[in-house]
């Protein structure tokens, strides 16, 4: 991704466990959250309307930030599916590998003392992985991977953004430069990960089927890109396991086609955090690729969601200049299908690193679980 994540972003990748069939969308997301206009009202589709029970309402602090249409009922915490495979035994003796995210890479590499010091606090702190944002100049990371290798530290290429679903050659360039770089340097990037987010597209909520198709499409060109020359992932959010693209699971075309996934897991709660992440676990176990699981140190607002009966909001319909609009406020109601708040906390462990480093040394009883990977942790080392 060429620019840092917002935090609709990385909401719709925490919360997203209720977008099931229709995909509400976590993690959440840069540029395609929903204004409230100030007149003359709130947009609705009413042809989806008609084919609803019922409307979801996401409110992020006092800024709407997501509507959705929805045939059934759902709450953060819960799953509409079992996961296709069952835990299994923590392997005994095994002390999960640490990764993290580095988007603030311009920054390490204007600055090599910082750069240094970087290195070396996530060595101290067992981090062997790095995913570090990349530009068109690899050649300014010649020093950084040297320092690296020295430390014993694997830089992985980190690109990616929603656009590339419609435009491949982008993340298809990227690979190739990457390649090209490995060809010619000694200390190398480890590999490439993408972060593709299709859902962060304006034109999802009306076209989601074509999106996915080009998402998948997508993936079917980086494998045959990399085959044999360098292994890729995929950053995807936990809510894929609930998606199909041509009748297939979502999350399992994702197993099948990349090399390794990062799962946007982001959950405080250890159990939390195994329901929704299971079906992610279990299809990178069923393709045998191994899997990261993900957690947050960024700051994330409070989400309060409401779940408004289809014809309640029939009956605050106003038309203006040929569309539809929602005239009531969604939070007066006197009365919610469901309602109900997810508290920041419980998706972000921020300010607490230390809180969150010992998190990771939890059991985790899925045998494609190969560590974790953190996210936000460079506004806490990178000074």
């Amino acid at each position: 991704m060429t620019q840092q994540r917002s935090f609709v972003h990385w909401w719709r990748a925490a919360a997203a466990v209720t977008r099931l069939p229709a995909v509400l969308l976590l993690t959440l997301v840069a540029g395609c959250a929903t204004q409230l206009p100030s007149s003359p009202g709130i947009a609705i589709s009413r042809s989806r309307l008609a084919r609803a029970r019922y409307v979801e309402i996401i409110y992020t602090g006092r800024q709407l930030s997501s509507l959705d249409y929805r045939d059934h009922l759902f709450h953060a915490h819960t799953l509409a599916r079992r996961p296709p495979c069952q835990p299994a035994a923590p392997r005994e003796g095994f002390r999960p590998p640490l990764a993290a995210w580095v988007w603030r890479s311009d920054l390490l590499l204007r600055h090599p003392r910082m750069a240094t010091s970087f290195l070396r606090r996530a060595a101290a702190h067992r981090i062997r992985s790095l995913y570090v944002q990349i530009g068109p100049n690899l050649g300014s990371f010649r020093e950084f991977l040297r320092l690296a290798t020295d430390l014993d530290i694997r830089i992985y290429a980190l690109s990616g953004s929603p656009g590339d679903v419609d435009n491949p050659a982008v993340p298809l360039g990227a690979m190739g430069r990457v390649i090209a770089y490995n060809r010619q340097h000694t200390a190398r990037f480890a590999g490439i990960q993408f972060d593709v987010e299709p859902y962060l597209l304006s034109r999802y909520r009306t076209d989601r089927r074509r999106v996915l198709t080009r998402y998948v499409r997508l993936l079917h060109a980086l494998r045959r890109r990399s085959a044999g020359k360098i292994a890729y992932g995929m950053v995807v959010p936990f809510w894929f396991n609930q998606e199909t693209v041509g009748g297939r699971n979502l999350m399992g075309i994702v197993a099948r086609n990349a090399d390794s996934l990062a799962i946007m897991s982001y959950r405080t709660n250890r159990d939390r955090l195994l329901a929704v992440s299971a079906g992610a676990l279990c299809y990178a176990h069923r393709y045998g690729k191994p899997a990261l699981l993900g957690i947050e140190l960024r700051h994330i607002p409070d989400e309060i969601h409401y779940f408004l009966a289809a014809r309640q909001v029939s009956r605050h319909l106003q038309e203006s200049g040929g569309r539809f609009y929602l005239n009531k406020d969604p939070r007066s109601f006197s009365h919610y299908a469901r309602h109900y708040a997810v508290p920041g906390s419980e998706i972000s462990f921020y300010p607490h690193v230390h809180t969150a480093l010992r998190y990771t040394q939890l059991p985790i009883p899925y045998p494609a679980f190969s560590g974790w990977i953190i996210d936000g942790l460079g506004q806490f080392w990178i000074r």
